[in-house]
């Protein structure tokens, strides 16, 4: 298996240790963010903005124009059913608009805040800006793939299902800790889309704020060893980029699948 570094991993240590990997995900989330991508001697990955961000067609424009990128990678995050608070970051499922609280905060919405956000960052929003970004990545061959946050599998399915069939799914296993408990199931039901991994660890929680820990794999509660199983299991031949500052055992044991 290939496997690559985020680049905002690549700090004093790192970065002597870059022609150890095999390419780098570059996080552009920005259009000022585009600048890194200038002078690329060779191919690499791209990490952008969310569908609902502002700039997030024209980013997807400018990346597509690029000729050493390979892949973009994106989130989707529709927020008919979860919200991510804005005091603390924890997932909120909403089951009543007109009486919405923060479960770990308290943070109460009142019922125009939620509707703001259900209407802004709907599922059928969010599913036709990803068709249009593949629209636009296709013609300069460029492929596209969507990331699990904080939706279930159940929701991550659901959204890949209305997506075409050449857009392709990345299973972060650090988010599906987070949030899941496990990537497992992401992996099992998503297999014939999976394409590319996210890998990183944490100790699970409810927040991408304050536990979203993006440590080395084997320093958080990931059961690794059977991450590993499954994905030989389903014979993987996708990527990984690690979003961590992984040790060389960990980036060995991936490109061994």
């Amino acid at each position: 298996m290939r496997v690559g570094i985020s680049d905002k991993y690549l700090d004093k240590y790192y970065l002597p240790l870059v022609d150890n990997f095999d390419f780098i995900e570059y996080q552009v989330y920005q259009l000022e963010a585009l600048k890194k991508l200038d002078a690329l001697q060779k191919k690499c990955y791209v990490h952008l903005a969310d569908p609902t961000a502002t700039d997030f067609l024209e980013l997807v424009n400018r990346v597509s124009m690029i000729e050493n990128v390979e892949l973009v990678n994106i989130h989707a995050r529709p927020f008919d059913e979860y919200l991510i608070c804005k005091e603390c970051g924890s997932r909120v499922y909403i089951y009543d608009p007109s009486n919405l609280k923060c479960p770990e905060c308290e943070i109460t919405y009142t019922l125009e805040e939620v509707e703001k956000i259900m209407n802004e960052n709907s599922f059928d929003i969010v599913v036709e800006r990803i068709k249009l970004a593949n629209d636009i990545l296709k013609k300069n061959g460029k492929r596209l793939s969507v990331e699990n946050t904080f939706e279930p599998p159940v929701l991550m399915k659901k959204i890949m299902d209305q997506l075409p069939e050449d857009i392709g799914f990345t299973c972060d296993i650090g988010h599906a800790q987070l949030f899941y408990t496990s990537a497992l199931d992401y992996i099992s039901m998503l297999r014939n889309r999976l394409i590319h991994l996210h890998i990183h660890d944490n100790f699970g929680g409810y927040s991408d704020w304050y536990h979203d820990l993006h440590i080395s794999p084997g320093r958080g509660g990931i059961k690794w060893d059977a991450m590993l199983h499954m994905l030989q299991y389903i014979d993987y031949q996708g990527t990984g980029t690690f979003e961590s500052k992984a040790t060389m055992k960990w980036v060995e044991a991936f490109r061994a699948l």
